[in-house]
């Protein structure tokens, strides 16, 4: 699955387009936490925000367009709560 354009364009006016990403490599990075045991999915975009008011601007346009969103803090979520599970 891959994430549509057009949304794609207005998270990228929140973030900015240095702080969202489609790689395959930076996906796959931000795809695993610690306990991963099962078969993971990649998320279809990475974004990096950088404030409160970010967060909100990309949570209205996921709810608006029935994007689903996994948090991602530092890597240390256990559990499996970071994996894309499509």
């Amino acid at each position: 699955m891959t994430l549509d354009r057009i949304v794609f364009k207005e998270l990228e006016g929140v973030v900015g387009q240095k702080y969202i990403s489609e790689k395959k490599t930076t996906r796959y990075a931000y795809s695993n936490d610690w306990t991963s045991v099962e078969p993971n999915g990649h998320p279809d975009a990475v974004l990096m925000p950088g404030s409160t008011e970010e967060i909100q601007a990309i949570m209205r346009i996921a709810w608006k367009n029935k994007v689903n969103v996994i948090p991602w803090v530092c890597n240390l979520t256990t559990g499996g709560m970071c994996n894309a599970y499509h």
